[in-house]
């Protein structure tokens, strides 16, 4: 290694001096490395003068693969240092939940956290834990069942209708359920979630006439535009019921299964950072408004 990193140093600053004071070493320690590595190489890498010196056509291809594989050494090994002391973070989040709710949150996290280093991975599924790196899911399922695995309900999954206010006045009597049949509707999973929605506001209802959208922040945007009413996770647009950006015309609400659970590998739960991690998610999670 010793002789590999003389050659990478005078590689890159072509200069027997610099790599030598960046090294800390003599001058003749790197020109006797870098004859030992011809030496065993059995070929010429760096063309040496009184004033200067250049790289052979050998030197520059064993520069490449040297000084990559160098960096992914020293990425390694700090990536071994930080989840051997606790000071790293590989979390698996829900895209829609990332951009609405968790990443805006997460700056609080981090700054009272500023030796943690946070890596993000958005998906849709929970992790499966099987070597990717993922320490933390936060995911839309139904309850996770594997012993392995220790959950947390995250964000309870309860749907509401929402709509803008001056969609609402146009199209929507408020003292009539049924005036939302004849609206335009969204849903990101299934038709039966708006029947569901509907039987809980006593309006049984089969197959209602309704649009999917397999994304929720296009569900939120189609609601937010205008465009008709969403049936969406009330969590994920506490802000725009807040700001008036979004209305719910009618107060009941649905669960239809599913919540945003929070997953780890049980053998994970002691580290520190992860204690403190989900210390500080459920502070958020029941908090007033979440």
């Amino acid at each position: 290694m010793s002789v590999l990193r003389a050659f990478e140093a005078v590689g890159r600053h072509l200069s027997f001096s610099r790599a030598a004071e960046e090294l800390n070493i003599s001058q003749s320690a790197i020109s006797r490395h870098i004859a030992r590595l011809e030496q065993d190489l059995n070929c010429r890498l760096i063309v040496r003068t009184t004033r200067h010196c250049a790289l052979t056509i050998e030197g520059t291809n064993l520069l490449e693969g040297v000084s990559s594989g160098l960096r992914r050494i020293e990425e390694a090994l700090g990536e071994a240092k930080r989840a051997g002391s606790g000071d790293a973070l590989h979390i698996s989040v829900s895209p829609f939940l990332s951009v609405a709710w968790f990443t805006p949150r997460l700056l609080e996290f981090i700054g009272q956290n500023p030796g943690l280093d946070i890596k993000l991975t958005h998906s849709y599924e929970p992790p499966r834990f099987d070597g990717d790196g993922i320490e933390i899911g936060i995911n839309w399922s139904r309850p996770p069942s594997d012993k392995r695995i220790h959950s947390e309900l995250a964000l309870p999954g309860n749907l509401i209708p929402a709509c803008t206010e001056e969609y609402a006045r146009s199209n929507i009597s408020r003292d009539d359920v049924s005036s939302l049949l004849t609206c335009r509707l969204f849903h990101e999973f299934r038709v039966s979630d708006w029947e569901a929605w509907f039987r809980s506001a006593g309006v049984p209802v089969e197959g209602p006439k309704s649009q999917q959208i397999s994304d929720s922040g296009a569900l939120r945007r189609a609601a937010t535009s205008g465009k008709g009413v969403a049936l969406i996770f009330e969590a994920l647009i506490d802000e725009d019921l807040h700001s008036g950006r979004l209305v719910c015309p009618f107060p009941q609400s649905v669960h239809c299964g599913e919540d945003y659970w929070i997953t780890l590998p049980v053998e994970h739960a002691d580290r520190p950072a992860i204690r403190r991690f989900l210390r500080w998610f459920r502070d958020q999670t029941s908090a007033p408004g979440q």
